[in-house]
């Protein structure tokens, strides 16, 4: 069709603004999960941001397999090709 690879600038511009994003997004994150923990019990204190820094981590963990994975497509003949991977 009428696909074109991206440039290497553009996946570099790509990276650059998603990294962005999720600086972003973490640090309204984080600044939410600070609020919120200072409701809690002396007994339950600092499970809160525990969780939240345990869950974003194995998000992180899965999103680089599945990444590692999925952009393959030149080596195993399956998989995507970085700029599908950068949609």
């Amino acid at each position: 069709g009428c696909y074109t690879s991206p440039t290497f600038a553009q996946v570099n511009w790509l990276y650059f603004l998603s990294i962005n994003g999720y600086m972003l997004a973490d640090v309204a994150a984080d600044a939410l999960v600070v609020e919120r923990s200072a409701f809690e019990t002396y007994e339950a204190l600092g499970l809160l941001r525990t969780e939240a820094y345990v869950i974003r981590s194995a998000g992180g963990i899965i999103g680089a397999i599945l990444g590692g994975i999925l952009y393959n497509k030149s080596d195993w003949g399956w998989g995507l090709t970085i700029g599908q991977l950068c949609i």
